[in-house]
């Protein structure tokens, strides 16, 4: 009997991993973290010693990577920092740089960058490229508010270190008596609060932008408090032109609202005027009048005729609650700004931020999300049948000419792990032209050579692909390619190769005893020893191992080629994987358990096992890409019966079983673009999207039933006609 077959044809544009199964709702991705609708300015290496060298403001600089699930994460508060500090950009200017695009590698390579998301910072008028600048331990984990306060400390020390006129004094008002009123239009505001309070320095650098304010900080000790009589802080006084106290707010009236009422109540007419530099403003922007002031930071610094341009009313990217306020609440052109928007798109009909309201949303904040395709997230779950060479090569490449061409010298441990990673790459890689590059790369770094600088590195690379033994080019990523560029990619691209690498161990392992030889892993002629990564914290002697491994006994047996692998990576991800959120918690694994690993079996099923532990801490993260959401690996619809579902139980034999095939040689296709996926529903198993069985799940046999039905019915309209 003929067996009876409906055949769904699936494009590749519906094809991944996984697709989103469920009611998601549909949703915008962008290709970038950061857009000119945001308040940041968007640094490359073109535009980064220009911006910040010779500077009049200070700066503060996220090296960061668009694949790195970490600065995903972190591009939330980047954001909410940059609104509430956009107020402060006469003082200090935020920006960001993205290391994963490689034309700014050398840029993050001048400054040391070989992690991210990295915050530096720089100081005004800086003229010396060798100056590294400032790092800002731990700002990953800082809140907004601790962020501001830090940057709120280096203006300070700035100010005191180099006396800069334009920098407004954020220290207490040490005087007994209020300086005598220049012309007696200066608004002046008094901050009474005890040290370690942060209202007044925010307050004096959100109105250090305007013209006509200026503001002290003033202790509780100090005469002033007496004179004033304030007995409690914090109270803020706004003072008239006599310095008496036109308006006094303390307790619940000290409010951002009434702080404003009261400036707005002072301040009339055109007295109130920014006075800080032009950001990015689009030449060609009718509504601004800018001209030249595109370049933010430029070698003059502030612009000197900015205050000749027309008015911006009610501009939208404020970021400090004041200047938010007064923008709101001061109308007509009693708020004169010299000092427009960071990034502004010219094609925008005025200044509000598109999307602005959604900063830090899983999309982020698009300005022109209509160039982007929705998806329906009812689609049908399309699974990957095949592992695409491209994916593999793409990783690989980036490993070797980004993340460890990031480091300007490679000695000691990193090179030590280098020398592993190119000998496990190339004793396993599926490609072997690419194996072959990789042994003279290889054959390069061993000893006695004891340091690697980039330029060498890189010119090695240069030198090689001259040859015939150079790497294949980089192409888009295939299975691995993300809803955007900002998801998937290289991560996805690196599990997936190490996935292939211990899957190719146990077949070696297994060719090797068939023959009755042995392809453990030894240490060859001038190999590096081990060295001891960390001990277990329960006391034993176990060890995990960097770098390029020697001889690791099991008993009487050679260490396994798979364990071989295991040790590779995590010397990988310890010295160059540049996440450093992502680095340390697969080194944390690594420590907890990889000592238990004994033979290439437990290697390809201790990093199953460790991935889908990554994909189960980062489901419904902020970094999960909306269309292909992080599952327990492998799902039904690829491997039926791997998983107890009702003890919720994985049986490792079948687990392991389909991961041979999955991953071996023989699945890997050499191909740059997609394959059709054909779903078949029949008898016939060769095209079966379970393993071992014709099942699949019921909402899946459904959707599958339904569309076949419709196919079916058009294509005998068609044969009819």
């Amino acid at each position: 009997m003929i067996p009876v077959l409906l055949l769904i044809f699936v494009t590749s544009s519906s094809m991944s991993s996984v697709m989103t199964s469920g009611n998601r709702g549909q949703v915008h991705v962008s290709d970038a973290l950061y857009l000119k609708s945001d308040p940041i300015q968007i640094l490359t290496a073109d535009t980064f010693n220009k911006n910040v060298l010779r500077s009049k403001t200070a700066w503060i600089v996220e090296f960061y990577s668009t694949w790195c699930g970490h600065c995903r994460n972190y591009a939330a508060t980047w954001k909410q920092l940059a609104v509430q500090v956009y107020g402060w950009r006469k003082v200090i200017r935020l920006g960001a740089i993205d290391c994963a695009d490689e034309r700014n590698t050398p840029i993050c390579r001048t400054y040391q960058v070989i992690g991210y998301p990295t915050i530096l910072l720089f100081p005004p008028g800086l003229t010396s490229k060798k100056y590294l600048g400032v790092e800002m331990i731990g700002a990953a984990r800082h809140s907004v508010r601790e962020l501001r306060r830090k940057m709120a400390d280096y203006v300070e020390e700035v100010k005191l270190k180099y006396d800069i006129e334009h920098f407004p004094s954020l220290e207490f008002f040490q005087n007994e008596t209020l300086p005598a009123q220049k012309d007696g239009n200066e608004t002046r505001v008094l901050i009474f609060e005890v040290d370690g309070d942060e209202l007044g320095r925010g307050v004096i650098l959100d109105t250090s932008l305007f013209s006509g304010i200026r503001a002290w900080r003033v202790r509780m000790t100090s005469p002033l408090a007496a004179a004033f009589g304030v007995k409690s802080a914090p109270v803020v006084i706004i003072l008239d032109s006599n310095n008496h106290a036109a308006k006094v707010m303390d307790g619940l009236s000290l409010s951002t609202s009434a702080l404003v009422d009261a400036l707005r109540g002072q301040i009339g007419g055109d007295d109130l005027k920014e006075t800080a530099p032009t950001y990015n403003v689009d030449p060609t922007a009718a509504t601004l009048g800018v001209g030249g002031g595109a370049e933010i930071g430029s070698r003059s610094g502030v612009r000197g005729n900015d205050d000749d341009h027309d008015v911006m009313d009610g501009l939208s990217l404020s970021t400090s609650a004041l200047v938010d306020a007064l923008r709101g609440q001061i109308g007509g052109d009693a708020l004169k700004e010299t000092a427009p928007t960071y990034n502004v798109d010219p094609t925008a009909a005025t200044l509000g931020v598109g999307g602005g309201a959604e900063v830090g949303s899983r999309s982020g904040v698009r300005g022109n999300d209509d160039d982007h395709d929705d998806f329906d997230n009812e689609e049908f779950v399309v699974y990957e049948r095949v592992i695409y060479q491209a994916d593999l090569t793409n990783a690989l490449k980036y490993s070797l000419q980004h993340e460890v061409a990031l480091h300007p010298n490679l000695t000691g441990e990193s090179l030590t792990a280098l020398r592993g990673f190119l000998r496990v790459m190339s004793t396993h890689f599926p490609e072997p032209r690419v194996r072959d590059s990789l042994a003279a790369l290889g054959s390069w770094v061993v000893p006695p050579r004891e340091s690697v600088s980039a330029d060498e590195w890189t010119g090695f690379f240069d030198a090689l692909d001259t040859t015939r033994r150079g790497l294949p080019p980089a192409v888009e990523y295939v299975g691995c390619r993300g809803s955007s560029r900002q998801y998937r990619g290289y991560p996805c691209g690196l599990w997936t190769l190490y996935h292939v690498l211990t899957v190719d161990a146990f077949r070696m392992e297994q060719e090797d005893l068939a023959r009755g030889s042995s392809s453990a892993s030894s240490p060859a002629a001038g190999e590096i020893q081990p060295q001891i990564l960390e001990k277990h914290a329960n006391g034993s002697n176990d060890e995990v191992y960097i770098g390029e491994l020697a001889n690791h006994s099991h008993g009487s047996r050679k260490r396994p080629l798979g364990l071989d692998v295991l040790r590779s990576l995590v010397a990988f991800i310890r010295n160059f994987f540049s996440c450093k959120y992502c680095s340390r918690h697969f080194q944390e694994m690594a420590t907890e358990s990889l000592h238990q690993v004994t033979d290439s079996r437990g290697a390809v099923m201790w990093l199953w096992s460790a991935h889908n532990k990554v994909n189960k801490r980062l489901a419904g993260d902020v970094s999960e890409d909306p269309r292909y959401p992080k599952v327990q690996f492998p799902p039904e619809d690829l491997c039926w019966g791997c998983m107890n579902q009702a003890k919720g139980t994985w049986d490792e034999d079948k687990v392991f079983n389909f991961l041979r095939k999955y991953y071996g040689a023989e699945n890997i296709v050499n191909s740059n673009r997609k394959l059709t996926s054909v779903i078949v529903l029949g008898n016939d198993d060769r095209f079966e999207l379970t393993s071992g069985s014709s099942k699949t799940r019921p909402n899946i046999l459904a959707k599958v039933t339904v569309f076949g039905l419709i196919f079916l019915v058009n294509y005998l309209k068609y044969a009819v006609s």
